[in-house]
């Protein structure tokens, strides 16, 4: 199906952290913690829990971290999806000649989708890759992977805000999963390379 991307730290994260915990000489280095983060968006109120409010979900990471990998299940190609942060950096890019936000199914690269696209096709069963997978509600269960590589500083949030183009469907639901490398102890890691400098 995917890989999951290798931990790879840059030299400026080793002067905090080690891929596991580690004593280098007197200083005993932090393992990197793996984290999984999960939520749904859904415009059902059972599902998302939420009623009259546009769909969407937040996740906070306390930790100075590395979003490794984002996956999607569910309503991938009729979701319209805006990622963006507290601060207010957008992640996703609006078509523009529309200027409406990108369908997950556009997103995610190496899948059969067309990954280039902003108007995302169905699954063809016939292209290479296809294993067959559960279909749910005319929609492939089988998750997508992007591997966005962002860092996060301490308490960042990611806000994702979806938007559904309308086909007949009673539900939609879109399931997903941050992957996130977290580097304990680096909260203060810039401030203090600021100091240094």
């Amino acid at each position: 199906m995917f890989a999951w991307p290798k931990l790879v730290l840059t030299d400026y994260e080793r002067l905090w952290v080690r891929p596991y915990k580690a004593r280098v000489g007197n200083k005993l280095f932090p393992g990197v913690l793996r984290r999984t983060y999960e939520r749904t968006i859904s415009n059902d109120p059972e599902i998302s829990g939420r009623e009259g409010l546009e769909p969407s979900a937040q996740v906070q990471i306390s930790r100075r971290a590395r979003i490794f990998g984002l996956t999607f299940s569910g309503s991938v190609s009729h979701t319209r999806l805006q990622i963006t942060n507290a601060s207010g950096t957008l992640y996703t890019i609006r078509d523009a000649r529309t200027g409406k936000d990108p369908y997950v199914s556009a997103l995610t690269g190496g899948t059969p989708y067309m990954a280039g696209a902003n108007i995302a096709a169905k699954r063809d069963p016939n292209a290479v890759g296809f294993d067959g997978g559960l279909v749910l509600s005319g929609e492939q269960a089988l998750p997508l992977l992007i591997d966005p590589n962002w860092v996060v500083t301490p308490n960042e949030t990611m806000i994702f805000n979806g938007n559904w183009d309308d086909t007949g469907a009673d539900t939609y639901v879109l399931n997903i999963c941050l992957h996130v490398w977290e580097f304990p102890e680096m909260g203060n890691a810039d401030k203090a390379l600021r100091e240094e400098l």
